[in-house]
């Protein structure tokens, strides 16, 4: 019923049901009848029966009324009502309460003032209940002198019959108290305690399931004439709620216990109220909607009680405390604070304390809001005793959240969550320190995008949708190969996760049924000015898929995980034992009518962290990056089902600012081969772009890419992981530590791999090269099972495919090489180590099994056999394959004296392979205890195709000594077997053995022709041994080539002289072996000389004579000597101010350098710069590592700005000299010390190369012990 309002106007404000929630009349003075409720009808014919009649209106004026009874102006119930067929029954409405207003001198007595509204009725319709809205209740007003009254108000609304169906209460009463001698006044609003369980009412005031009183209807002047209501008290109790309609009207409290009621009641105002006189313990709630004004004094308690503010706070608040469980203050986008820049700025200069309760920060769709949300507490922000906190971003610009502490303790947790619908982040700034308790929690799980939604968003399927990309792609379902693609940037990750793939699908009687993906995590961004102590977790996870079981036709729907999202945390200082995460969403079960299936999993979110010191001993290795969607293992309809794909892995950065320090950590838990891309921009693929970590850390089964071949990625220190983790880079990565070790690494045929000047191994890992390994790395050495996978077109830079060159190639026990196979051999084999020294230790391998020519490939193949029994020849290359039933044999071919060849396969389509070829020349030894392994594969066989085995491959070794035991093999394969037939076996390939000095050791060479049955079988190969007079020249640059270099003093020759453009480089006649380079010595006793570089150079016409600068070394020890040389002049000052810091030479002569200067008993490799700055002939330390440059040059010359030792100088004992001469054909250069001699002489043969390359050269320094002559 709506109380007393004409039946039009009724219609026109509220829909034609019980329940209203409008009084017409003043609190004050209440003298209108109760209203009787609306006809029902129903069935199939028109039943009109009455609703509930309305209660009657009461005035009683009297000098003195003692009420012992009970004055009832109450509504009736709508009741049920037969319809008579059918057992149906229809249900009127409850009328309203009506009015009693009394106005007395004296008030007394324990009696009753009723006006309830009348309940709804129960209606059925067959077996199906509905229920009747009830009856708003009436008003109460008692005007009095003195009063000892005792008794009850009743003034709750008509209940609805039963706690569910589509009905709903009416709305609550009033009862008005005014003492007429002291002025003292209250309104209470008690509604016993009923509540709405239900209601099919559109709610688009915010009341949600409430019908509050009015404090009064006017609908002439109300929205438009401004009105003050004051009173001494405002009373709300058992879920009494109370409206303040209008925008102009004002009510104030004004005593200090004015504010009462039992934390059930709420006060909700469209005009201003001003409680600022009251206590801050608020023992009511408040609902402030947009045009309305909540004024509070300094501090506020929400004591159990809600408090929302769509409106603007105002006062003098600075503090607010949220206590209990079902305390709750409500921040929204279109509220402000009083003083504030306006709409969605909330700034208070205290502290915000939540303690076992909730606070929500929520804008919403805002259009006039650009600038975004900002909130700011002067104070400090305490979460305690799981207490809670939401704060959501604007859609426009994100939201702000700033105080100056923040702590989250004892299992509280602070959510922040991006904008649904742009994924704009939440910005949390804190001045001072954030806390993270143990157990507690700063989350953004499953606030980001929504289902198929974001840049990521998976793809909605059929039966089950796929996973959400983020740091990578997002995992297939059952049901969808299509699925969310990798977004973002792992440096400065502010980019929410998307949303999984949903489903919706028609079965059984064509109903559509939903299943939604996975929301994906928030983005976050933490900017802490003090310290982040972190013993709980910070965490932005991607949410599972859903799903929906359609019982009808035994299936389950899943949708598909949503991806993680973005961690951004910048802190002056970082500690504690907690953990950071943004994990995909995993995928679910799934079933299609029975059978089996799975959604796609969410990809791996991003974390970046940012910190000036830390003593973190929690979980950022491995915990706070596993980073990484699960897929679950189910069980449907007793049918095992194989889990679907995983999203893409995760990345953490983690940069200290204050050393630079820069770490990668990717780690993928074993779940799958789906990449994280460490930037994926698509606009930034095409441009240059480099990637710097200090370290990097890959673990889990799993695969991390830089996916452009413009980037270029460089690790300066070192790698570790668990030997599971694959890193690909389609553009140049450079590692710049000497050890490779933790993770695997893909060089693809795009890509290029750069190791250092003094790299040393390849400890465990898997390198796999399709493209070209490049740097200044002179030795490559494999240990505790690495592996080097040579692949099709890779080499070292500066040779043809399938050559590379070391100055030293060691493969250590247990570790192997893998070479690739290639149908047309490049570079005389297909493939060439060419080296110094070629060690292969006792239980290291090649592995060129199978690398050869196909099936049916090859100048020797066996043909296919049409012929019944279908068994083929087997493949030719020393000798002839073994025949098989029928078929053509190949030809033989290679040469015995040079075998670069690789097998041919045998005949039939499913013969063998051929194997590959191998071909080592190394200057001085190789040396064979492990094996190579060049065989042909057997040939397979089914009931009816015996396929042909493979010929052995090609294996040449070239070397002044050839040492070891171990074991050669180039094999045929056998001929495919099947009952008592087999096909023919291939034939053996080439082994050739040549050195300067004749062959030492044991080792044992294969070449047996594989195995057949039919005569005659495979030939077995030939095994050659010879002497050289020579080897033939070799360059032994390491992985460096000219052709690769960018300026001309790139590289050292190792024993060899290399030309770099006009320049000729070269260095080093002793093993680099005798001594470990030691870091880390503070000071060291060097003795330097320079040479005048620039006077050399000025005493040189362009065309004039060569120049060669010479300086020698040492006593007792193994010599060191540089050489360079020119043919028109030496460097000038001008080329050192084009290089920066010098020239830039590297591997050999960086070693010698560290050699000097811990033996301190050889010269200081330095030049003089223009205005006497002294520099090392070496700049690859520069940068990062400036220090070494001071080690190295101490002893240096000051004195003039071209000024340098003299041609000729003589030292003590303890000094070393060096001249300088030149001349148009050879040279010389003597010096001369207190004792001793030091002799270094070159020659032009054909075994070695060293000096000057400008004819014959020789230097002679004497030294104070002994002589040391270098060749």
């Amino acid at each position: 019923s709506r109380h007393g309002l004409p039946a039009q106007q009724a219609e026109r404000l509220e829909p034609a049901a019980g329940g209203q929630r409008r009084h017409p009349q003043h609190f004050e003075q209440p003298g209108r009848h109760g209203r009787a409720a609306a006809v029902a009808s129903g069935m199939a014919l028109t039943y009109n029966y009455p609703g509930g009649a309305g209660g009657a209106a009461l005035r009683i004026v009297a000098g003195t009324l003692q009420l012992l009874g009970t004055v009832s102006m109450n509504g009736v119930g709508g009741g049920s009502v037969s319809v008579g067929c059918a057992s149906s029954y229809i249900a009127p409405g409850g009328g309203s309460g009506g009015s009693i207003w009394i106005d007395a001198g004296s008030f007394s007595g324990t009696g009753t003032l009723s006006v309830l509204g009348g309940d709804g009725g129960r209606a059925y319709q067959r077996t199906n209940m509905y229920l009747a809205g009830g009856g708003s209740a009436g008003r109460v007003a008692v005007y009095y002198n003195t009063s000892t009254f005792s008794g009850a108000f009743k003034a709750s609304g008509g209940m609805q019959v039963i706690d569910d169906g589509f009905g709903e209460g009416g709305g609550h009463g009033t009862v008005y108290l005014h003492n007429k001698q002291s002025g003292w006044n209250q309104l209470l609003v008690d509604n016993a305690g009923i509540r709405n369980v239900s209601s099919t009412r559109v709610d688009t005031v915010g009341l949600g399931l409430s019908r509050p009183a009015w404090l009064l209807y006017d609908p002439v002047n109300g929205a438009t004439t401004p009105v003050s209501f004051t009173f001494s008290s405002v009373k709300l109790q058992n879920a009494g709620d109370l409206l303040v309609p209008y925008a102009f009207w004002d009510v104030r409290v004004t005593d200090t216990a004015g504010l009462d009621g039992d934390r059930s009641g709420t006060l909700y105002t469209m005009g201003s109220v001003d409680v600022s006189a009251c206590d801050p313990v608020l023992p009511i709630g408040f609902y402030v909607y947009p045009s309305g004004t909540l004024a509070v004094g300094p501090s506020i308690e929400a004591r159990g009680v809600s408090v929302s503010v769509h409106g603007k706070l105002s006062g003098t608040l600075q503090s607010i405390t949220v206590r209990r469980v079902d305390g709750n203050l409500n921040l929204y986008g279109d509220g402000q604070t009083d003083g504030s820049l306006g709409v969605s700025n909330f700034d208070f200069a205290g502290s915000l304390l939540v303690d076992q309760g909730s606070v929500l920060i929520e804008p919403r769709n805002l259009a006039s809001a650009p600038r975004g949300m900002y909130v700011t507490f002067g104070g400090g922000v305490t979460l305690r005793t799981s207490g809670s906190m939401t704060v959501f971003a604007s859609q426009a610009n994100g939201t702000y959240f700033r105080a100056t502490d923040v702590s989250v303790l004892s299992g509280s947790v602070l959510s922040l969550g991006s904008n649904p619908v742009s994924g704009k982040p939440v910005s949390m700034l804190v001045m001072n320190d954030l806390i993270v308790g143990v157990g507690s929690a700063i989350s953004g799980d499953g606030l980001g995008f929504g289902s198929n939604n974001g840049p990521g968003a998976g793809v909605k399927g059929t039966w089950s949708g796929s996973g959400a990309g983020h740091s990578g792609d997002g995992g297939q379902s059952t049901h969808q190969a299509a699925y969310g693609t990798a977004y973002g940037n792992l440096y400065w990750p502010t980019l929410s996760g998307s949303g999984g793939g949903s489903v919706q699908v028609s079965d059984c009687y064509s109903w559509n049924y939903p299943a939604a993906g996975g929301s994906g995590g928030a983005a976050m961004y933490l900017r802490v000015g003090g310290l982040l102590n972190l013993s709980g977790v910070i965490s932005s996870s991607g949410a599972p898929g859903n799903s929906y079981a359609v019982s009808c036709s035994n299936t389950v729907l899943s949708g598909g995980g949503g991806s993680g999202g973005s961690l951004l945390i910048e802190t002056a200082f970082f500690t504690g034992n907690g953990y950071l995460k943004a994990t995909g969403g995993a995928g679910v079960a799934a079933a299609q009518r029975g059978s089996a299936a799975a959604s796609g999993g969410g990809s791996g979110g991003r974390i970046a962290l940012y910190y000036g010191a830390s003593i973190f001993t929690g979980q950022p290795i491995p915990e706070m990056c596993r980073v990484k969607a699960l897929v679950v293992n189910y069980n449907v309809s007793a049918a095992t089902g194989a889990s679907k794909e995983a999203g893409g892995a995760g990345t953490l950065y983690m940069e200290n600012r204050a050393n630079g320090y820069k770490k990668l950590l990717v780690d993928s838990r074993d779940l799958g081969a789906k990449p994280a891309l460490l930037l994926a921009d698509p606009a930034s693929l095409s441009y240059p772009l480099t990637l710097s970590f200090t370290d990097v850390e890959l673990r889990g089964t799993g695969n991390t890419r830089v996916p452009s071949t413009e980037w270029s990625m460089t690790i300066e220190n070192g790698t570790s992981g668990d030997l599971k983790h694959t890193l690909r880079a389609d553009g140049v990565l450079e590692i710049r530590n000497p050890l490779l070790t933790g993770f695997n690494i893909n060089v693809p045929s795009t890509g290029t791999l750069r190791l250092p000047s003094d790299f040393q191994e390849i400890r465990g890992s898997t390198l796999t090269l399709s493209g070209v390994l490049s740097g200044a790395a002179t030795q490559l050495k494999l240990t505790e099972g690495a592996l080097l996978n040579l692949q099709a077109g890779s080499r070292t830079s500066g040779q043809a495919v399938g050559v590379y060159s070391f100055c030293s190639f060691i493969i250590g026990n247990l570790s192997s090489v893998s070479i690739w196979s290639s149908t047309t051999p490049v570079g005389g084999a297909g493939v060439s180590f060419v080296t110094r020294s070629f060690t292969i230790e006792k239980y290291g391998s090649i592995n060129g099994i199978g690398k050869g020519y196909g099936a049916m490939a090859g100048p020797g193949a066996g043909s296919a056999n049409t012929l019944t029994p279908f068994d083929a020849p087997g493949g030719a290359h020393a000798g002839l394959g073994g025949v098989g039933s029928g078929g053509t044999l190949g030809a033989i071919y290679g040469s015995a004296a040079g075998p670069t060849t690789i097998g041919s396969g045998g005949g039939n389509t499913n013969g063998g392979s051929g194997g590959g070829a191998v071909k080592i020349t190394a200057s001085q030894t190789a040396t064979i205890d492990g094996t190579i392994l060049v065989d042909g594969t057997n040939g397979a066989s089914t009931a009816s195709l015996g396929g042909g085995g493979g010929a052995g491959g090609s294996i040449w070794i070239q070397a002044n000594e050839i040492l070891g035991s171990g074991i050669l093999s180039a094999s045929g394969g056998l001929g495919g077997v099947y009952s008592t037939r087999n096909a023919g076996g291939g034939s053996g390939g080439f082994i050739t053995l040549s050195s300067t000095s004749g062959l030492s050791g044991s080792i044992v060479k294969f070449v047996i022709g594989g195995g057949g049955n039919r005569a005659p079988t495979a030939a077995n190969g030939v095994v050659t041994a010879s002497v050289l007079t020579a080897l033939p020249s070799s360059t032994c640059v390491g992985a460096s080539s000219p052709s690769s270099l960018v300026d001309p003093f790139d590289s050292i020759v190792c024993n060899q002289t290399m030309t770099t453009g006009a320049w000729t480089t070269a260095a080093w006649t002793t093993s680099p072996t005798t001594f470990a380079p030691t870091t880390g010595i503070a000071s060291a006793t060097t003795r330097a000389v320079s040479t005048t570089l620039d006077a050399a150079s000025s005493s040189s016409s362009s065309g004039g004579s060569p120049v060669t600068t010479v300086a020698s070394v040492t006593t007792g020890e193994p010599a060191c000597t540089v050489v360079l040389s020119q043919a028109s002049r030496l460097p000038s000052s001008s080329d050192f101010a084009a290089h920066g810091r010098g020239f830039e030479l590297s591997s050999s002569l960086n070693q010698c350098a560290e050699f000097c200067r811990v033996t301190s008993s050889c010269v200081s490799f330095a030049v003089q710069r223009g205005g006497g700055a002294c520099l090392l002939l070496d700049a690859a330390v520069a940068g990062s590592r400036d220090n070494s440059f001071d080690m190295y040059t101490q002893s240096c010359s000051t004195t003039g700005a071209d000024a340098t030792s003299a041609a000729g100088s003589s030292s003590s004992a303890a000094t070393s000299t060096s001249t300088s001469t030149s001349s148009s054909s050879d040279s010389s250069s003597s010096s001369t010390s207190s004792s001793g001699t030091s002799t270094s002489t070159s020659n032009s043969g054909a075994s070695s190369s060293s000096g000057s390359s400008s004819g014959g050269s020789s230097s002679t320094s004497t030294s104070s012990s002994g002589s040391s002559t270098s060749t």
